[in-house]
């Protein structure tokens, strides 16, 4: 466990890193993983408080890593299995179609962009 100065040590050097244009996230990381416990005691606070002392929480990737120090929780994969459970439960919608009839607008003008013939057999980025 980091006493005071390490924990005042680590949080300087997280912001100062987010600072750079390229951060070093395995550093961010392992400073995080230093100071999680010391963090603990700020996360009941309300979240603007929250954010305000922890800005890098703000990084989609150092939150996913931080829920997953403090819950076991991958957030990522949670969504993500969610939104396909959540598409296998509508399976009684009617499907959109991603085609057009042709590639003309309202005011019947072609458009510069067709959409592409294979479209409806690629297979969704999920």
């Amino acid at each position: 466990m980091e006493d005071d100065t390490s924990y005042a040590e680590h949080m300087k050097f997280i912001a100062q890193e987010m600072r750079k244009a390229t951060p070093n996230i395995q550093q961010i990381k392992l400073r995080m993983r230093r100071t999680l416990f010391q963090r603990a005691a700020d996360m009941a606070r309300p979240t603007a408080a929250v954010m305000e002392r922890f800005p890098f929480l703000g990084n989609p990737m150092l939150l996913r890593h931080e829920m997953m120090m403090r819950h076991g929780v991958d957030l990522s994969s949670n969504l993500t299995s969610k939104i396909i459970q959540a598409m296998r439960d509508k399976k009684h919608l009617k499907p959109i179609s991603p085609t057009l009839p042709d590639n003309s607008d309202e005011a019947g003008m072609k458009s510069e962009f067709p959409l592409s013939a294979n479209l409806t057999t690629q297979r969704p980025l999920l």
